[in-house]
């Protein structure tokens, strides 16, 4: 008994079956395959439950975790139930493969429960609530793609509003997602979606991107957590171990941003070569909207410290934000964002000395001439420049 081709597929040869370039595949694709090779080759199709165990383990390589669930589901024979029930090194191969599980020593039944429930987890997390959301990442630690949809699903619920962003913060959301991350440091897309987490988790209620922090440090209890548990390290490790990922880069100087609000973490930043980490993903994605608008966002608040002014000013810090104001010409926040890390920079008698010989005035000028219908942006040029001047400045 063979599985109904189904038109949609039926264009698919055997040349589609290469790692390189085959997309993860539907369950109702896989017999198609089989009746691909078999009609080059002028034999009668098999059925599934015919194939060697490799041949028939590399055709399930290609599915998804879910799909592969589904696939040993399928009705095809009585051998094949039998096969995909009880063969251990099946089970142990789906959930090393699709779940990237290490552990070797288990029972099939074992093996298959893990499967079962990890895509169950897989299937539910999509639409999942605060506490089933919470309960996928507690329940599933040891499982890295299930731990980044279950850490994006915890970032799209605290946008969504306050009082989720709350909940998930009481229920204990802040230690889960960094207990996470650092078990599954060396997967590139967690790192990135679990920064990106951690900003929305450590953001205060009712505060919104881009807004000034006006209150005491008490208000930043959840940026406190953080710290407390060590994140730094974690994220500016995640920027030297993917120093080429735009997501990671972006992500890590977004949440650096928002933990240089506390005076401790801004020399924690700088003590573990944070400053040199900004200033290398600025470099290095020159013309990448969201790395430069992060990274000269981390900036402002990294320049806050005497000693990080200097440092980033003779580091090449200015030059660098003098290239993303060119390259983004008409970026309202981006030029925004840039003046106010000018400003820290050059609040420092020294680093005064050091950017006037950089050709700062010819951009505030431009940018001045640029956004002369922006009150906040002519105003920050006029004081950046008087300061870097030393006198009062008008433009004619």
């Amino acid at each position: 008994m063979t599985i109904q081709k189904s038109s949609r597929i039926s264009r698919f040869r055997s040349n589609s079956l290469t790692h390189e370039k085959a997309e993860f595949l539907d369950a109702d694709t896989v017999q198609v395959f089989v009746d691909g090779h078999c009609s080059c080759l002028h034999v009668k199709t098999p059925t599934l439950s015919d194939l060697p165990a490799d041949i028939l383990l590399q055709i399930i390589s290609f599915f998804d975790g879910v799909g592969k669930e589904r696939l040993l589901g399928l009705p095809v024979s009585r051998s094949w139930f039998t096969a995909s029930t009880f063969n251990n090194n099946t089970w142990r191969f789906l959930c090393q493969h699709s779940w990237n599980i290490k552990t070797t020593d288990m029972t099939v039944a074992s093996w298959r429960t893990m499967h079962h429930a990890i895509s169950r987890a897989f299937r539910q997390v999509e639409n999942a609530q605060v506490e089933d959301t919470l309960h996928i990442l507690s329940h599933h630690i040891d499982v890295p793609v299930l731990q980044e949809k279950a850490i994006g699903r915890v970032a799209t619920l605290c946008l969504a509003s306050d009082e989720q962003r709350s909940a998930m913060v009481e229920k204990g959301a802040i230690p889960v997602v960094v207990d996470s991350f650092r078990r599954h440091a060396e997967v590139e897309g967690l790192c990135a979606v679990a920064s990106r987490s951690l900003v929305f988790l450590g953001r205060p209620c009712g505060g919104k991107e881009g807004t000034a922090f006006v209150g005491e440090e008490r208000s930043l209890e959840n940026l406190r957590a953080m710290s407390n548990l060590d994140v730094i390290p974690l994220l500016l490790g995640s920027m030297r171990r993917f120093p080429n990922s735009v997501d990671v880069q972006a992500s890590a100087c977004w949440t650096l941003t928002n933990l240089a609000l506390l005076a401790d973490s801004k020399s924690a930043i700088s003590t573990h070569g944070g400053l040199d980490l900004v200033l290398d993903a600025l470099t290095r994605f020159p013309v990448t909207y969201d790395v430069q608008h992060r990274g000269i966002f981390a900036l402002i608040n990294l320049a806050i410290l005497e000693e990080s002014k200097l440092m980033l000013v003779r580091q090449g810090a200015v030059q660098l934000v003098l290239k993303a104001m060119n390259h983004f010409a008409d970026s309202l926040e981006l030029h925004q964002r840039a003046l106010c890390a000018l400003r820290n920079m050059c609040l420092h008698p020294h680093t005064i000395a050091e950017m006037r010989r950089l050709p700062v005035k010819d951009q505030l000028r431009k940018t001045y001439s640029s956004f002369i219908n922006n009150e906040k942006i002519v105003e920050g040029c006029l004081k950046l420049l008087a300061r870097l001047e030393a006198s009062p400045v008008t433009f004619l």
